[in-house]
């Protein structure tokens, strides 16, 4: 943003003829929901997962009524360049150039006895009323001379900004002068058109303190002096507000002079005030004020002094707009929303450093509001400018720009600042690496983030699939809510889960180089090869490359399907060529290694019907290895991570892959119990993007990926919660600006209402940094929640209630408690009111 606001301040200092305006529009307005009107068009509402649709809707419902109650805001901005120029017949159609051909005329048509009848006839004819006639050809070497500004303009911002042609141009001045009508009337294509009668459709009356513009009540706050120093974010406290979601309209011109006159000006206004100081005697008698004048004066002189910076003339203004009223009463409800609207801006205006705003006065108003609309600025004093140089004055336009969001959202979340934007995390425009990582310390709302994206994907992304890792049982919930396979592991109930199946292979097909390479680790693991074994892997990856080759052929269409085990590479490796004596040794020793889990019924046997029946939506518990002896439990932990890692997107028939997401939760557990699978994820998570994967990555510090960094450092995304500690790697690995940092240390969060995220996408210019809130509507509060009360209440009412499903035991919560338990101050529910419930 400061880069910005340098630029910008090198643009409006760059010579300008005398009397250019540059007007800065930033117009604000409440949101009537157009992320989710995106959302809502690029859906899927076919190949969908049902059971995750609920719940998705009812949080579609959920930000559509806030939407409708005016809580969020959507922004605009332009740039509106006038400049003056003057050519050598504009003096003979105004002034006495014109009056005294007009007079000599009339004075031929009345005669001399009518003089005073002509005298009034030209001078009717020949009185300026602001507009410039010209002959075709001086009007076209006009408008080549301005062109030349607005190219430079162009060429020298650093936003990108787009000119806008003539329809445009023509509906956005027409519904600045008439903001009432809903339709532009269609321009003429005549040349030199009067639109005049058009633009003043809507009368403008004085109503005091206010303008009825129309129907609508509007009024002018402006900027009676500037701050002390205007930095890059001094508008923030205007363009961030949260609370105002209100119409409004930052207007911030700044009107060139002539640097000579402007000069002499500020050195006759230095004179004036040294002047009033001295007394009658040669004594000098300096009040503070006069001394804080005369210092502000010499430090903007002394700026200019040998410096190629501009002087020029800034004013501020933010223009309100209250509702449309077509009754006394609309009227009055209306006037005492606006009234309160002002108040609002004047406090967030006010806490920039000195600076002080007010409500125009109605004189003032009357004259100050119709040069707010577009076309209508003049470069004309007005009695609110301040004169300064260029860039000591840029900090007052608005250059923080916001992510407008994705173009086919599934994920809709609000903003701190009260912005609605939707997310993509399959949108490679942005996130060019399918890595994400969910950052937050403990109770930051790591799971329920988790589950609300996992549920958006299945109920928005046609054939989407889910695969999760899961320790403590944080996505249980949402698992059994929709339906979801949810696997844990029972001791006395063995299923073999086989690491050399894949799912080409009931079809005759190879497996890929991913595949083959999270086979030797898990060989290598039951095997107990140490680091620093350079023969071992090429050993394993000769012998299991046969094996592998061996079965595909065994396999095809129409033929069932089978499967190699441990035992085929425990025999690959006693009867393989491995070329010479100490190869074929070392071959032997590790088939030798492996043969204590020859017929063993999890890792010796090929895959369980359970796990070969195609989900969209798969969770497999770790916690229920606990009781299986460590080696046993490392190799299925590894097993089931390279199960999730390898899933890609099945390719359609046009030639696409369906979206997949894995997700991996509590990562900081699995690094410490199960530290085979970071070696799993580090090899897996590398490619994705061409398979239309993402893999999410859930722990509480970015230090918990310690030994993976050289992947996690160039994350596609992050969403960064609640931290603790130092994590001043991940500023440094993600290039994180101060004001990225301080809006981590300012994230809140509050129980039953919403969690802050910082979300952090792409690199370098292209970064997108924005602060989400993800708000929950009752329904999925209580699907999600972890929160051990709310959760003992979902589990004490499923108890009550035995016939109710799981939705319906979410639904009368939801009903009972929209914000939960712990917003309330409550630990348990009123089990009378559920008692008194008919079945």
């Amino acid at each position: 943003m400061e880069s910005t606001c340098d630029d910008i301040g090198r643009l409006v200092a760059q010579p300008k003829p005398p009397g250019t305006v540059m007007q800065f529009h930033y117009a604000v307005q409440p949101d009537p929901g157009i992320a989710i009107a995106k959302h809502l068009k690029t859906r899927s509402y076919e190949r969908v997962y049902g059971p995750a649709c609920r719940l998705h809707d009812s949080n579609v419902d959920f930000y559509t009524d806030l939407a409708n109650g005016r809580v969020f805001r959507t922004e605009n901005a332009s740039l509106n360049v006038t400049v003056p120029v003057t050519m050598t017949g504009d003096q003979t159609n105004k002034g006495v150039g014109a009056f005294i051909p007009a007079l000599a005329q009339e004075l031929r048509k009345y005669g001399p006895r009518e003089s005073f009848r002509a005298l009034a006839q030209a001078s009717a004819r020949t009185k300026d009323d602001g507009v410039v006639r010209r002959l075709l050809n001086a009007e076209q070497k006009a408008y080549a001379k301005a062109v030349k500004i607005f190219r430079q303009v162009q060429a020298n911002s650093p936003v990108t900004l787009t000119r806008l042609n003539r329809p445009q141009l023509w509906g956005a001045v027409y519904r600045s002068h008439c903001i009432n009508s809903r339709n532009t009337p269609k321009l003429s294509p005549q040349m030199g058109l009067d639109v005049r009668d058009l633009l003043c459709a809507q009368s403008i009356e004085p109503g005091g303190w206010y303008m009825l513009h129309g129907d609508t009540p509007v009024t002018v706050v402006s900027m009676m002096r500037p701050g002390d120093a205007m930095f890059a974010d001094s508008m923030r406290v205007l363009t961030a507000h949260p609370e105002l979601t209100f119409k409004h309209t930052l207007v911030a011109e700044f009107v060139y002079l002539d640097q000579r006159r402007a000069i002499r000006r500020l050195d006759k206004r230095i004179r004036q005030v040294k002047r009033t100081n001295n007394r009658a005697d040669g004594r000098k008698n300096m009040t503070p004020e006069a001394e804080a004048s005369l210092n502000d004066v010499l430090a903007v002189r002394r700026h200019v002094a040998g410096t190629p910076e501009a002087l020029v003339e800034m004013r501020f203004y933010v223009v309100l707009y209250g509702d449309a009223a077509r009754t006394v009463s609309e009227l009055k409800a209306s006037l005492a929303a606006l009234e309160e609207n002002c108040e609002k801006v004047m406090a967030a205006m006010q806490s920039i450093d000195g600076v002080e705003a007010a409500i125009e006065e109605p004189a003032a108003l009357r004259y100050l509001y119709p040069q707010t609309m577009l076309g209508e600025v003049r470069a004309k004093p007005n009695g609110r400018e301040f004169m300064e140089v260029a860039n000591s004055l840029v900090g007052a336009i608005p250059v923080e720009s916001s992510y407008p969001g994705s173009e086919r959202p599934h994920s809709i979340y609000s903003t701190k600042y009260g912005r609605l934007v939707g997310v993509d995390l399959f949108d490679g425009s942005i996130i060019n690496n399918p890595l994400i990582l969910v950052l937050g310390q403990p109770k930051a709302g790591k799971s329920t983030m988790l589950a609300r994206i996992i549920n958006d994907v299945l109920a928005s992304k046609p054939d989407a699939v889910v695969k999760a890792v899961d320790i403590g049982g944080s996505l249980a919930p949402h698992a059994r809510s929709v339906g979801a396979r949810y696997f844990r592991f029972d001791i006395n109930d063995p299923k073999g889960f086989n690491i050399f199946y894949y799912p080409e292979l009931k079809d005759g097909g190879m497996a890929t180089d991913e595949d083959l390479n999270l086979m030797v680790l898990d060989a290598l693991l039951l095997a107990s090869v140490k680091e620093g074994d350079d023969s071992a892997p090429d050993i394993l990856l000769k012998a299991i490359r046969e094996v592998i080759t061996n079965y595909a052929k065994r396999n095809g269409p129409g033929k069932p399907l089978r499967e190699p085990t441990l035992f085929h590479l425990r025999h690959m490796l006693s009867n393989y060529d491995y070329g010479s004596p100490q190869l074929r040794e070392r071959a032997a020793s590790l088939g030798l290694a492996l043969e204590k889990y020859m017929k063993n019924p999890w890792l010796d046997a090929p895959m369980h019907e359970d796990f070969l029946q195609v989900s969209p939506y798969e969770v497999y518990e770790l916690d229920s290895l606990d009781v299986f002896q460590p080696d046993v439990r490392m190799a299925l932990a590894q097993r089931v991570a390279s199960r999730v890692i390898r899933t890609i997107g099945k390719l359609r028939l046009d030639g696409t892959r369906t979206p997949t997401v894995l997700v991996f939760d509590e990562v900081w557990k699995l690094r410490d119990n199960y530290p085979v699978i970071m070696k799993v994820i580090q090899k897996g998570a590398r490619t994705g993007r061409k398979a239309n994967v993402v893999t999410m990555l859930a722990t509480h510090s970015y230090n918990d990926f310690e030994g993976i960094h050289d992947i996690t450092k160039t994350a596609g995304a992050k969403l960064i919660g609640k931290q603790t500690g130092d994590y001043s790697q991940l500023v440094k690995d993600s290039n994180l600006s101060p004001s990225a940092v301080a809006a981590i240390n300012n994230i809140r969060n509050v129980d039953g209402e919403f969690t802050q995220w910082l979300l952090v996408a792409g690199s370098g210019a292209d970064m997108v940094v924005e602060t989400l809130q993800c708000d929950l509507s009752p329904g999925e509060l209580w699907t999600f929640t972890t929160n051990p009360s709310e959760r003992d209440a979902r589990a004490r009412v499923s108890y009550l209630k035995p016939e109710w499903d799981g939705s319906q035991v979410v639904t009368w919560l939801a009903a009972e408690y929209p914000r939960g338990l712990v917003s309330c101050g409550l630990i348990e529910i009123e089990e009378s009111k559920l008692l008194a419930v008919a079945n």
